[in-house]
C-alpha cells in the first residue's frame, strides 16, 4: 500500500511517496503542503496521506534542507525503471555532498562515453531527487542546465550554493 507524507522546508514544499519496502517517488514544489497533498492524492489516488511515513528519511530531510551534509539512507524502488536509467541513477547516487560532475563524466562512468545526453535523458526522468542527487550533474561548461522541481534550474543553484556552504562550515570545523 503506498503512502505519501508532505514536508515544509525552506525551499518549499518536500511530497514524498512509498511503502514499507522504500520509496518511489519525492517532488519538490513551491506550493502548500495542502495543495502538495492534493497534488499527490491525484498522481497516486492508491494511496493515502502518513505523518509517519520513513521517519528516518524525514529526518534527513530536514537536515538536508537546514544546510547538514547527508548521506541518505533509503531504499528506493527501482521498479518502474529501465536498467539504464537504474544504472544511471545508482552512479549518481554515489556523488558526494557538495560535489558536482558533467554529464559527460557520469555517462563514462557507467561506461557509455557518448551517452551524455541520453544520461540527461535519465536524470530528467529520477523519481527521487535530492535522495538521488541528479541537481550535482551539471554540464561540462559549468551551466546548470534543468531541473526537475517547480523551481527548476533556480532551486538547482540554490541547492548547490546551500552544499558549498554546508562544506565549508564542515573544513572549518575540522580545522579548529
Amino acid at each position: 500500500m503506498k503512502e505519501y507524507v508532505v514536508l515544509v522546508t525552506p525551499y518549499g514544499s518536500v511530497g514524498i511517496v512509498g511503502a514499507e519496502h522504500g520509496i518511489s517517488n519525492i517532488i519538490l514544489t513551491r506550493r502548500t503542503v495542502r495543495q502538495t497533498e492534493l497534488l499527490l492524492a491525484g498522481l497516486h489516488p492508491d494511496a493515502h496521506n502518513n505523518p509517519n511515513l520513513h521517519k528516518g528519511l524525514q529526518s534527513q530531510l530536514r537536515d538536508y534542507f537546514a544546510g547538514v551534509p547527508v548521506r541518505f539512507r533509503v531504499h528506493v524502488d527501482f521498479a518502474d525503471m529501465s536498467s539504464f536509467q537504474r544504472e544511471v541513477l545508482q552512479a549518481c547516487a554515489k556523488l558526494g555532498y557538495g560535489e558536482t560532475t558533467a554529464y559527460g563524466d557520469l555517462a563514462r562512468q557507467i561506461g557509455r562515453p557518448k551517452a551524455a545526453r541520453a544520461v540527461g535523458t535519465a536524470l530528467a526522468r529520477n523519481p527521487v531527487p535530492i535522495v538521488i542527487p541528479c541537481h550535482r550533474v551539471i554540464a561540462r561548461d559549468g551551466s546548470l542546465c534543468g531541473f526537475s522541481a517547480e523551481q527548476g534550474v533556480d532551486l538547482k543553484r540554490q541547492l548547490l550554493e546551500m552544499e558549498a556552504k554546508g562544506v565549508a562550515q564542515t573544513k572549518g570545523r575540522r580545522r579548529s
